[in-house]
């Protein structure tokens, strides 16, 4: 009995043996491989059959899929997805990539570029890439990527007004944050005169009990994002001396006599500080002036001054 194999798409020998070996380069998918059996007595007398196979497609295999960076990934990241894909057949397999949150897909190419309004820190970014080959066989795998969270940033912390604060001034501490995963950070404050906290609102009264002049008050502001991220920052202010107030100043007698003696009374003046007040007096004569106490005698002007 002889042999003989033929692969009827591309009318090649393949052999003349009972079995062969197919290769790559001997037969592809969908080819039809023919066995021709010759069998001869010892008359010359022969008789042949035959039979053939088809042969199946191999589907590709995907090696390895792995998405790059694989940590440090935030909502403003571009990540890229490779796929290492080989096939039996000889064929270069295609390899294509689908990006998915949950059951939303972001994308189909090779990388992707996540925005805040695709992804939320701690969304779980899977790509799914895809081998086929020229027969239409596929293999498939798979890697994921945690988002991380970016902490919130803060741009600015003031303090308002930055002068002028006595003890008994309002002032207003005014934070500007931002959060590059799209939300709105909260704002937590807390005034501080030293090591002392005087208030913990976004603006505080400052009193005698809680400052004096020369001290320096503090906001120490800390912005909180959605995911526990924080940032903090602060600005200070000095708190300024408070001058003395005198609400009324009168002379006696009034009108005054040429040879009288002029009294001035100063009303109880008050210090915002608590200070011990001193009084000095200064007198004008008809635009000249001097000082002196708080009397002035009759001797020291004439009718018609001022």
């Amino acid at each position: 009995i002889t042999y003989a194999w033929t692969n009827v798409n591309t009318g090649s020998s393949l052999g003349t043996t009972d079995s062969i070996t197919l290769t790559t380069s001997t037969a592809s998918p969908g080819d039809s491989i023919i066995c021709l059996a010759v069998a001869t007595d010892i008359d010359g007398e022969t008789d042949s059959a035959s039979t053939s196979v088809s042969v199946d497609n191999t589907d590709p295999v995907l090696s390895a899929v792995s998405i790059s960076p694989a940590s440090g990934v935030t909502t403003n990241s571009t990540i890229a997805c490779s796929a290492t894909a080989t096939d039996a057949d000889g064929g270069f397999p295609s390899v294509s990539y689908e990006w998915t949150n949950g059951s939303t897909t972001l994308g189909t190419s090779a990388s992707l570029t996540l925005t805040p309004s695709t992804s939320a820190p701690s969304d779980t970014i899977v790509c799914t890439a895809t081998a086929t080959d020229t027969a239409g066989g596929t293999d498939n795998g798979s890697d994921s990527v945690s988002v991380d969270n970016t902490e919130p940033v803060i741009a600015s912390v003031t303090i308002s007004p930055a002068t002028g604060v006595k003890v008994d001034s309002t002032i207003s501490c005014v934070v500007v944050a931002t959060d590059a995963d799209g939300g709105t950070p909260s704002v937590a404050y807390a005034w501080k005169n030293g090591g002392t906290t005087i208030g913990t609102g976004s603006s505080i009264t400052l009193s005698l009990s809680t400052v004096t002049k020369g001290d320096t008050v503090s906001c120490v502001a800390t912005v909180t994002d959605g995911d526990g991220g924080t940032d903090s920052g602060n600005d200070s202010i000095l708190v300024e001396n408070s001058a003395p107030v005198v609400s009324a100043v009168t002379l006696s007698p009034d009108p005054g006599f040429e040879g009288s003696t002029l009294t001035c009374a100063a009303s109880p003046a008050t210090d915002a500080d608590g200070d011990t007040i001193q009084y000095s007096f200064e007198w004008s004569v008809a635009g000249v002036v001097s000082a002196g106490t708080d009397t002035l005698t009759g001797s020291d002007f004439e009718k018609g001054d001022t």
